[in-house]
């Protein structure tokens, strides 16, 4: 007993093991739209295969499955009087959910049409039955391609063919559905999902994001009729006041953590910068600069737009591009990095460069952003970024938030992050993906970073047409009818694809879920997308699921209860291995094109403490105490 007294209190403060960490309540600022219990069984068979379906549409525009109905018994009825129903009336039981009362039956057209049957049985007016109804179609506005697709946007649907201005030949279905975005789309589960995008800041008020009432624009007045923007509802804007008390004042559109204010917009105005940030006798270089540099710093400070857009940008709106999450999106815009005057100095060569760039971001402003997602109740984090140092304070930033997916971006160097490790995207959690990035015919990008160990799945990362950001002024109303878009390369853009995916995919698990139990552990989303992932050649070797995410095949599973039991996986360690050389702890990264050097940060190590270890001889000096105490007394007596 002695003995079990002090191995518990040696253990007492150790981690388990192998317990999976608990989540620390997160207060949600959005609640996903509710559904009912039960889904559409049309949309699965009709997104099955070839099983070939009938449907009718009748005078008034209805339509439904020609040989099924839907009967809605009192909650309660046993299966067995269900049954006597379906001989009553020659019908074949398909399903019964017995918790809501619903069944679903197939009738024999060479007896009855729907509305004849569906007749007979409110004629019956049988005690245990409520209504009975054809099994409609749900038609959900997307019967073909959006109205935005164009056919430069190969990650969605690849037809193949040649790609301009590229010219280059692409491979059909070589993209996120294998040719089936429409079908996967049409199985999608309603409801909402934030998706966080810690960047170089998001362009709010591109047309694509957000539409503006025209007549309040012309007085000057930003007035939203439209957005797939995340809005702080909780804050009242422009009052000066941190009103729901979360640290922030009036962070109604996300946080700009690297200027500490709250535009979390791209930084455009590079000369106004220039003007108001450096000194006289410097400025006129970094103008002439600009001439040469100005497109590049664009691109730079679309990163974060191009990405959002990629996820969620405003769909059938006939522009631009749709995203992949469509309607059910709110991204919010957490800005880490600006324009800056870079001063680098290679310690090898001891030169020093100093120009004017964009966006750097240390570790603490990272790790400021990830801790506002969590704290603001974002479902999905997309990290289109890295270093080669290992952030102590990013990984626990991470570890820390476990109620949040992260997708990482596996980086731009072509190398194998198992010996030159590339991070967060290096970071071993199970609510923690890491993307390589393929190409339009179907193979790994000849930039992307890779590992059989580290890397999870491949997604579209090469030629990506998505939204650029635009300078606006509100005073020149025109200023927000920009409406432009760029192509990118890299690990960053199949980051952004794959955050798209996973926000279906949690939406689509958050359904599956009993009702008691919204909530869904962002390590089943990270093993759906490797689950269902397609297997590629070029992929065998160099992730860990051997191919590309799925989007189709990832719902299809999920939909059919095809996946199999997920079992959170137990990584042996939790600290950071590095050298002695290397300890720094303030790291900075690169977040234009995921090309990213840096220095590791220090480790810790995970041994037992003091009283620990005092702990463990506990027992054994009881036991000796007791042994020649009672010895004694016999002695004596």
């Amino acid at each position: 007993m002695f003995l079990a007294m002090g191995v518990l209190y040696w253990l007492k403060d150790s981690p388990p093991p192998f317990q999976k960490p608990l989540s620390e309540p997160v207060e949600q600022k959005r609640i996903p739209a509710q559904k009912s219990p039960l889904k559409s069984t049309f949309i699965k068979k009709i997104a099955s295969g070839p099983k070939k379906i009938q449907i009718v549409k009748n005078s008034k525009g209805e339509r439904y499955i020609a040989d099924e109905i839907i009967v809605g018994f009192i909650v309660g009825t046993s299966l067995k009087d269900v049954e006597n129903i379906a001989k009553q009336f020659q019908l074949t039981l398909l399903d019964y959910h017995s918790q809501t009362g619903v069944a679903q039956f197939k009738l024999n057209t060479s007896l009855y049409t729907v509305s004849e049957i569906i007749n007979l049985i409110q004629k019956d007016h049988h005690p245990k039955i409520r209504y009975s109804e054809p099994n409609y179609v749900m038609t959900l506005n997307i019967t073909e391609l959006p109205n935005d697709y164009d056919e430069a946007l190969w990650y969605l649907k690849n037809k193949g063919g040649e790609l301009s201005p590229f010219k280059t030949e692409t491979k059909k279905n070589a993209d996120i559905a294998f040719g089936k975005i429409v079908e996967a789309w049409a199985l999608r589960s309603e409801g909402k999902v934030i998706v966080a995008i810690p960047d170089t800041g998001i362009d709010i008020y591109h047309p694509d994001f957000t539409e503006l009432n025209a007549s309040d624009l012309s007085q000057q007045k930003l007035t939203i009729e439209k957005t797939h923007i995340w809005k702080n509802t909780a804050e009242i804007p422009d009052d000066n006041i941190d009103n729901d008390h979360n640290g922030y004042v009036d962070d109604t559109l996300g946080w700009d953590f690297f200027n500490i204010d709250n535009d979390a917009s791209a930084d455009l105005n590079f000369l106004e910068w220039i003007d108001e940030n450096v000194s006289e006798n410097e400025r006129d270089q970094y103008k002439e600069q600009l001439k040469t540099d100005e497109e590049a710093l664009i691109k730079e400070a679309s990163h974060g737009t191009h990405i959002g857009g990629v996820i969620g940008a405003l769909s059938n709106n006939q522009r631009g591009i749709p995203g992949i999450v469509l309607n059910d999106i709110e991204i919010m815009p957490l800005k880490i990095g600006s324009i800056s005057i870079i001063e680098e100095t290679d310690e090898t060569t001891n030169q020093t460069t100093k120009k004017l760039g964009y966006s750097l971001a240390n570790s603490i402003v990272v790790a400021e952003a990830i801790e506002y997602a969590k704290i603001m109740g974002a479902q999905v984090v997309n990290l289109s970024w890295g270093s080669t140092g290992a952030s102590q304070t990013i990984k626990d930033s991470i570890k820390n938030a476990p109620n949040m997916l992260f997708v990482a971006a596996a980086g731009n160097e072509g190398k194998n992050n198992d010996t030159t490790p590339y991070y967060p995207a290096s970071f071993q959690f199970n609510h923690l993906i890491s993307v390589a990035a393929t190409d339009p015919k179907d193979t790994l990008a000849s930039f992307s970073n890779y590992s059989p160990k580290l890397v999870h799945v491949g997604a579209p990362g090469r030629y990506i047409l998505s939204l650029k950001a635009s300078l606006r002024d509100i005073q020149d109303a025109d200023s927000f009818q920009k409406n432009e878009y760029i192509y990118m390369s890299g690990t960053s853009m199949a980051a952004g694809v794959t955050s798209g995916v996973a926000a279906l995919v949690y939406l689509e698990l958050l359904e599956k879920n009993t009702p008691n139990d919204k909530k869904t552990d962002p390590g089943e989303i990270k093993f759906a997308l490797t689950q269902s992932a397609r297997r590629l050649t070029s992929l065998e070797n160099k992730t860990t699921a051997g191919g590309i995410i799925d989007l189709y095949s990832a719902l299809y599973l999920i939909n059919n209860n095809e996946l199999p039991t997920y079992v959170p996986e137990q990584f042996p360690d939790d600290t950071v291995a590095i050298s002695a050389s290397d300890q720094k702890e303030d790291k900075t990264f690169n977040l234009g094109a995921c090309g990213f050097i840096d220095t590791p940060t220090s480790s810790h190590s995970s041994g037992p403490s003091s009283h620990q270890l005092i702990g463990f001889f506990i027992p054994f000096i009881l036991f000796l105490w007791i042994f020649f105490g009672i010895r004694l007394f016999k002695k004596h007596v």
